[in-house]
């Protein structure tokens, strides 16, 4: 079973639907100017890779995080867990790419494929235009070699 995340400000233009499981009945806001999101993490399970794709209005970069110690048991509740456990960005990126960090220009759209080298990932979009992003889709998921 792959785990799958997600941040699509066009799901509420198009789909007529809200929210996502990183958001619940939330819609998916525009990001603003020089804004930041951190997606919640997504756990790989048995996944060998983290695969995704992101398409932006606006410049701006994805950062892909791996941890080893986010369970929520651990540390009680997920403020504490998001809180405490220790991310550290995905230094190999088989597109070539600088690490796990994928450099994304205006209008422009990108794939990944990293190793997930730990159970847990997460994404952050770091905006780096001057105006507010109102076109921002990010899909990511764990995914196991040789299925789609």
């Amino acid at each position: 079973m792959a785990h799958f995340t997600v941040y699509d400000t066009d799901v509420t233009k198009t789909a007529g639907a809200v929210g996502d499981q990183n958001f619940g009945s939330n819609p998916f806001p525009a990001i603003p100017a020089k804004g930041e999101i951190t997606l919640l993490p997504t756990q790989t399970d048995f996944a060998e890779y983290i695969t995704g794709i992101v398409e932006s209005d606006k410049e701006g970069e994805l950062i892909i995080e791996v941890s080893f110690d986010f369970p929520q048991h651990y540390y009680g509740t997920l403020e504490e867990a998001l809180e405490n456990s220790h991310w550290v960005p995905l230094e190999q990126n088989l597109n070539n790419e600088t690490g796990g960090k994928i450099v994304v220009k205006a209008k422009e759209s990108k794939s990944f494929t990293l190793f997930a080298i730990a159970p847990y990932f997460r994404l952050t979009w770091k905006d780096k235009s001057e105006e507010e992003n109102e076109h921002l889709r990010i899909f990511a998921r764990a995914q196991e070699k040789g299925r789609v």
